[in-house]
């Protein structure tokens, strides 16, 4: 069961862990960060980038498809994303923290 509601259809067995949000924020919360404890995913809630961003990032030669998105996170969330990196690697026994890039 998942500790955020999804809309109808989501996969519905993801166990998400939150790890934390910008208490910083309007509405204190967004952005967030997530792991997914069955596929060792980590899940980034933040700003879409705007039309201007996209373009800036095409131009570095990475397109960004139009099913995906490109996502602003403030550097001061940075420990969230290295927290979420401890999760994974605690969740697959890998005390030293190196959790390999992809794969179970």
């Amino acid at each position: 069961m998942s500790i955020i509601e999804h809309p109808p259809g989501w996969r519905r067995d993801m166990a998400l862990r939150l790890i934390g949000g910008d208490d910083k924020s309007e509405g204190g919360g967004s952005p967030a960060v997530w792991v997914d404890t069955d596929t060792h995913e980590i899940l980034v809630q933040g700003l879409t980038g705007d039309e201007p961003t996209r373009a800036e990032a095409r131009a570095t030669g990475k397109l960004t498809p139009d099913h995906e998105s490109i996502v602003r996170f403030p550097d001061r969330l940075y420990r969230l994303l290295a927290e979420a990196h401890g999760v994974i690697a605690e969740l697959r026994g890998d005390l030293r923290g190196d959790a390999p890039r992809s794969g179970p």
